[in-house]
């Protein structure tokens, strides 16, 4: 049976996204590792399966609370730690993972992942975006020229890894070739929804951004958790 590592951010909302695949490879034998920041750990636990913290030094529990901008926050120092090893390297050689299942907002942690240790990855997506998969991979590109940290760290690792650099866009290629798993019903195609996003009421005068992108003449629902 199969080894299986499911990198997660701390929203309780996508975890639980995940639980349905995870309970489903665990009743057929495979062995589940949950990996995030200390706040997702409850949640993991709650619903039967092992959590591994990490960056427990950095975003101790409850830090989550005091985070303005927490995905934004915490990916700069995820990917950073990814290249150098810091972050998984300890895991990975006591866990022995045969493949990696990543929520879709880790895109570089995850070509850090794949070119580090050889790892196959899998995307999960527990939402609607606004992006294809070509345009969210060419993102990438951008993300990476702005990274104040691991940048240099990251070419010298593909450097070791024998992979030849003409350009970015060969770097981020392998994205498009990992599949991806996305958590809606096959009927809600993208020309059809609008991204919605987190709102805690629909009162007259409240906001939300995804209003501006709804089609007339079609239903908007907007969900909060």
């Amino acid at each position: 049976m199969a080894q299986i590592l499911f990198l997660v951010d701390f929203e309780e909302g996508h975890i639980l996204a995940t639980m349905s695949l995870s309970k489903t490879l665990a009743a057929r034998g495979h062995s589940i590792l949950y990996v995030g920041l200390p706040d997702a750990e409850d949640t993991v636990v709650s619903q039967g399966f092992l959590f591994h913290p990490i960056m427990r030094d950095v975003f101790p529990k409850g830090s989550r609370r005091t985070l303005q901008q927490p995905r934004a926050s915490t990916q700069g120092l995820c990917f950073a730690r990814c290249v150098s090893g810091e972050l998984l390297d300890d895991l990975i050689s006591e866990f022995k993972p045969d493949v990696a299942v990543a929520l879709s907002f880790y895109y570089l942690e995850a070509l850090a992942i794949h070119y580090r240790y050889g790892l196959p990855m899998v995307f999960f997506t527990p939402d609607l975006r606004p992006m294809d998969r070509a345009e969210s991979a060419s993102s990438v590109i951008d993300s990476l020229m702005n990274k104040t940290f691991g940048l240099s760290e990251f070419v010298d690792m593909l450097r070791r890894a024998g992979v030849s650099i003409r350009s970015l866009a060969d770097v981020v290629a392998p994205l498009l070739k990992m599949p991806e798993l996305i958590a809606l019903q096959g009927v809600l195609k993208r020309q059809e929804s609008a991204r919605t996003r987190p709102c805690t009421t629909l009162a007259a005068g409240s906001t939300c951004s995804a209003r501006s992108r709804v089609v007339p003449g079609r239903i908007w629902l907007a969900i909060s958790l």
